[in-house]
């Protein structure tokens, strides 16, 4: 029995070694952007629902990229206070400038996405750039290096889109969680398994939201977006990633544990109804990880190969600090390695409690 246990501690601790030292490590190797001085036409979409501080602060640093050409379009969504008002000030100032109001939403519609579907029917060009309300980018150029990796070939432009760093334990697990989300699904796209994408910070073209039907038959689903939309894409769809400071989208964390849960809740929810082989692959991933706590602290109590639980333990810890630590250059991150091994155990109490609680939720609803 012990000798059984031992093994699969090993085996698993193996496959996260494995991950992180040479999948995520994929990240490492420099990224050579195309070299072509041409720039496609962009939309910039953005959906908003009762954001009127939110888009005065983001609307300006919008129209004010370095950029050839580019349409900023603002799907006003149901909103009752003051956004109209604010929008028809931005429209009159500033030709590139438009907004849509919606009124209503289908039943067959979640609100976002019929409103993100109606600001994409309405977009002049082909290349599509999506980001939130209450995000804000980086630098003056961040159409430019999120549009960079397209070429001839490329269908989607996934990118980065880190919280603001505050105090606190919260702060650190949310930014630490986001973190690794991202490391995750830019990595996979690196290696051609893209799997899905954050609408803080996503690039598509028309043409193939029109191939995908839109969203599909996700469209009455809460959430899932640029997820579900990446998740869905047909094999042979080349998706790139912008690693790029400049190309990055800041956005705000929540500042309680109740707003973080729901938030997450709501995020995680749309897992179930990824394909099968994203399912069974994140599944291992997360099994893996459990397994590796979970063998070191029963070895340890039974007092069955204890030296050897914790090398492993203590080696796993190490190969991940390091790989992370070089990532967060890579991604302009700030982390302490020293928080590394507390936030790793959190991060998949986390996972286990928040995976728990999506398979059991009935249906989540939104405003």
């Amino acid at each position: 029995m012990s000798i059984a246990l031992l093994s699969i501690l090993l085996l698993a601790s193996a496959f996260q070694i494995l991950l992180y030292a040479i999948i995520f490590g994929k990240l490492l190797k420099k990224q050579t952007p195309p070299s072509s001085s041409t720039f496609p036409p962009v939309s910039v979409i953005v959906a908003a629902h009762n954001e009127a501080p939110n888009l005065q602060k983001l609307v300006p640093l919008l129209l004010s990229q370095e950029y050839p050409q580019f349409e900023i379009i603002i799907a006003n969504d149901r909103s009752t206070d003051n956004s109209e008002a604010i929008l028809e000030d931005f429209a009159k100032q500033h030709p590139s400038f438009r907004f849509i109001t919606i009124k209503q939403t289908p039943p067959e519609y979640t609100s976002k996405k019929f409103a993100l579907t109606q600001a994409i029917q309405q977009a002049r060009y082909d290349t599509l750039l999506f980001t939130d309300a209450d995000c804000w980018p980086t630098s003056p150029h961040w159409i430019k290096t999120m549009c960079q990796p397209y070429t001839g070939t490329t269908h989607a432009v996934l990118g980065f889109s880190p919280y603001v760093k505050t105090d606190g334990l919260l702060n650190q697990l949310i930014r630490y969680e986001t973190f690794i989300t991202g490391i995750q699904y830019l990595s996979f796209a690196l290696w051609g398994k893209p799997y899905m994408g954050v609408g803080r910070n996503i690039s598509y073209q028309k043409s193939l939201f029109r191939q995908q039907k839109g969203f599909g038959k996700y469209s009455s689903i809460l959430g899932g977006d640029d997820d579900l939309f990446i998740n869905g894409l047909q094999a042979g769809t080349k998706v790139a990633i912008a690693l790029s400071p400049n190309s990055q989208m800041l956005t705000e964390p929540k500042h309680t544990w109740r707003e973080w849960y729901i938030q997450k809740k709501r995020h995680l929810s749309v897992g179930k109804h990824y394909q099968k082989g994203s399912q069974a692959l994140l599944g291992l991933i997360l099994l893996s990880h459990f397994l590796h706590y979970f063998l070191v602290i029963i070895l340890t109590i039974l007092n069955f190969y204890t030296s050897i639980a914790i090398g492993v333990l203590l080696i796993r810890l190490l190969v991940v600090s390091i790989v992370l630590k070089y990532l967060s250059f890579k991604l302009h991150y700030k982390i302490s390695i020293f928080s590394i091994p507390l936030l790793d155990s959190l991060y998949l109490v986390y996972l286990l409690i928040m995976g728990g609680v999506t398979l059991t939720s009935k249906r989540i609803t939104w405003s």
